[in-house]
């Protein structure tokens, strides 16, 4: 009967063989290749899922609005349709809205991050490329534009978040009863949520706007305190933000 040891020794015997058939530059050509073909593998698996959230949040917003929202179709900066829709993920079909709506899914999310490190979070690199957009889309439609982030801190949960002016400066209403009074307009977030105001004790931070890591264009923004919710929270029908106050 053939021991486990003995089948170890031969399959080890066997690749020995092998790899004596090659040059090192042969092998380290195979490697590059093999992690090429990883890379690729893992890439094609993250934009898939990218996309997959960019459709759950397109279809949350339609929902909710019972305007058509899309995913944009034009990446990059070409021409004045370019410009406009690549300024985030997350796009209406016909309307005009005054948010910069962006949609993330990374699994690397983490509370204790944010709170003890906010300068170098994720959190802190999604919030600074919405802010950014909302930044290009204000430039380019002459109104003030603010960003609109969707995450998942685990993949069950759909979570928004939005500057604290929003709430502050009234831009986002509660939605008004049968006699068309808003009930606590009071210029604070009226449902559960948290407040997240580091920012505004911290320097402006900066992250990589290109897309490119061998070449990166950083910028730096003095990011705004936000209001992190559960979107079933912000988008209830009875209780939540009235659609109408994200159009203009």
């Amino acid at each position: 009967m053939t021991s486990d040891k003995t089948v170890k020794g031969d399959w080890i015997e066997q690749a020995r063989e092998d790899l004596n058939k090659f040059t090192k530059e042969q092998l380290v050509e195979k490697i590059i290749q093999k992690r090429k073909e990883t890379f690729s593998k893992t890439g094609k698996r993250n934009v898939a899922t990218a996309k997959s959230h960019e459709r759950r949040c397109k279809s949350l917003l339609t929902e909710w609005s019972g305007t058509e929202f899309r995913r944009r179709r034009v990446e990059g900066r070409g021409n004045d349709v370019s410009v406009v829709e690549g300024f985030a993920d997350i796009i209406t079909v016909d309307a005009e809205i005054i948010f910069a709506i962006e949609s993330k899914k990374g699994e690397s999310f983490s509370m204790d991050s944010l709170l003890a490190t906010p300068e170098k979070t994720i959190f802190t690199e999604w919030w600074h490329q919405v802010s950014y957009d909302a930044q290009l889309m204000s430039e380019k439609t002459g109104r003030k534009c603010w960003p609109m982030l969707f995450f998942k801190p685990i993949p069950a949960w759909d979570w928004i978040v939005v500057p604290k002016k929003c709430f502050t400066d009234k831009i986002l209403l509660p939605i008004p009863n049968a006699d068309g009074v808003r009930a606590c307009a009071d210029g604070f977030c009226w449902f559960p949520h948290l407040m997240f105001d580091a920012y505004g004790s911290i320097p402006p931070i900066s992250y990589n706007i290109s897309t490119s890591k061998k070449n990166p264009v950083m910028e730096s923004l003095k990011l705004e305190s936000c209001i992190i919710c559960r979107w079933k929270d912000f988008s209830n029908t009875i209780t939540g933000v009235d659609p109408k106050s994200i159009f203009v």
